[in-house]
């Protein structure tokens, strides 16, 4: 038994991608309310009052669309694609990928309900269009598969984003800790230092300093100082910043020298640098030797050994 021809192939590929396309301008349509709302709000303040009723309709139009992202995000959320460990888990990987808002995990499920319904969907229209014809378990596979890999790609996504966020503070880091040295040397406390520093980075390493202000934030708001640290650990998921945050921490709870472990880490990080980059450089002949026998060895053969050959078809088929 095989499900009908409901639709062509194109057609569903075209569904899907409107189907994604709704999704993105729903999530556009959410940070464009943001935006709008913040904007009213500092014109309200300003001498003179609003200058125009713009930003009301901008707030009524994406209120609608706001609206409409939250209905799925329930209907995601009611789903429970992941177990309270798990949904700890996820808040991690968002936080480490950027996303430090209440409603990402939310807003993460309802990605991946999206996206599974557009898998879905490419798959319906691929079992319309006659693939696995006449097998009905495999076309019930295939829905299951285009369901599943659909719901994958946010996931992805979001891990992609994580590991270049990571390398970027990665690589960064030690600069930062050598002007941090610099910072405290001058007499700064801890939050003036990473303050500052993650000001003087702002251009060159944007995403640690990004961090380092959310932790300089943290660190005066919140009471517990080791919190705070920890926090910025967990945001950077590495494990340059989790040593990092054990020297910070230990300087606050025993009130060791800061500037002498600063120097310490930093000497270390930059050692531990420089032996990724050797073992990177061993992995190179291995990794190099695939692609020489794939493509140089044969054009090497073909000219060495190429006339040699020549000459023995012509001595035994020649005539």
């Amino acid at each position: 038994m095989t499900l009908p021809p409901l639709v062509s192939l194109e057609s569903a590929l075209i569904a899907g991608g409107v189907y994604v396309a709704l999704a993105v301008l729903l999530w556009l349509g959410q940070r464009m309310r943001e935006r709008a709302k913040m904007r009213f709000r500092f014109e309200k303040v300003r001498p003179g009052g609003p200058r125009d009723s713009q930003p009301d309709t901008v707030l009524a139009f994406t209120g609608e669309v706001r609206d409409a992202f939250a209905a799925v995000v329930r209907v995601a959320n009611s789903l429970r694609f992941l177990g309270s460990g798990r949904r700890e888990e996820t808040l991690a990987l968002l936080q480490t990928a950027g996303y430090r808002s209440r409603a990402a995990v939310s807003n993460y499920f309802g990605a991946k309900l999206i996206a599974s319904g557009a898998g879905a969907a490419v798959a319906v229209g691929a079992v319309s269009q006659g693939v696995f014809t006449g097998n009905s378990a495999m076309q019930a596979v295939m829905l299951l598969a285009g369901f599943f890999i659909g719901g994958l790609l946010p996931e992805f996504a979001v891990k992609g984003m994580a590991k270049r966020r990571q390398a970027a503070i990665r690589s960064t880091l030690p600069d930062a800790i050598d002007l941090l040295i610099i910072a405290t040397n001058a007499g700064q406390s801890l939050e003036v230092a990473l303050g500052r520093v993650g000001k003087e980075i702002g251009h060159a390493a944007p995403v640690l300093a990004d961090e380092l202000r959310v932790a300089t934030s943290e660190l005066r708001a919140l009471p517990n100082r080791r919190q705070a640290l920890e926090n910025f650990a967990l945001r950077a998921g590495i494990a340059e910043a989790r040593s990092l945050t054990s020297t910070l921490i230990q300087t606050v709870r025993y009130g060791t020298p800061l500037t002498q472990s600063l120097k310490v880490l930093a000497a270390e990080q930059r050692v531990a640098k420089v032996l990724q980059l050797e073992e990177k450089a061993a992995k190179l002949p291995a990794i190099l030797s695939l692609p020489l026998m794939l493509l140089i060895m044969p054009s090497i053969f073909i000219v060495t050994a190429g006339p040699a050959m020549l000459s023995i078809g012509d001595a035994l088929f020649g005539t």
